[in-house]
């Protein structure tokens, strides 16, 4: 079997097998090939969304809603259980920590357009005030909403970011 991965004319995403060595072609959807004994099944899959299986309190907590006052991410973009992630502001890749002075919330497109280039050239100063004016005030049991907000303004100051 080979498989390989590539869009097609609608820009779609597609996942195409190629079987050698059967010579039926039950099962194998909507396109067959004539050649005898090879088959090839194209399927559309998901776009690519990396998951690196981080967790922090802070994702988790606003999930289940207790964040309530927290729409905004990081970058300005509106967050959905759907689309919301967890970014870096140091880079893993650069020596960034996954720990909770470090990350901030997200949508998945703007975590993932940022990669792991320099937040600096991604930070909207206005943007930034308003992400963490959600947070003033919160507390759980987890979750200083309070003592996030200075933890990442410093981390902010240390990236050479000033608000």
């Amino acid at each position: 079997m080979v498989g390989l991965v590539g869009y097609l004319t609608n820009g779609a995403l597609w996942f195409v097998e190629v079987r050698a060595g059967h010579n039926t072609q039950e099962g194998f959807g909507p396109l067959c090939c004539a050649i005898s004994g090879v088959k090839m099944l194209i399927k559309k899959i998901k776009p690519y969304e990396p998951s690196f299986g981080y967790s922090s309190p802070l994702k988790t907590i606003w999930k289940k809603g207790g964040l309530p006052t927290v729409k905004k991410g990081f970058y300005g973009d509106t967050l959905t259980k759907k689309n919301v992630s967890l970014e870096h502001l140091k880079a893993r890749s650069k020596g960034g920590k996954t720990s909770l002075e470090n990350l901030v919330l997200a949508s998945k497109e703007k975590n993932n357009l940022r990669g792991n280039a320099d937040i600096k050239n991604f930070v909207d100063r206005e943007s930034v005030l308003n992400y963490l004016i959600q947070f003033m005030g919160i507390k759980t049991k987890n979750f200083n909403g309070d003592n996030y907000i200075s933890a990442i303004i410093k981390t902010l100051s240390e990236l050479g970011v000033n608000l």
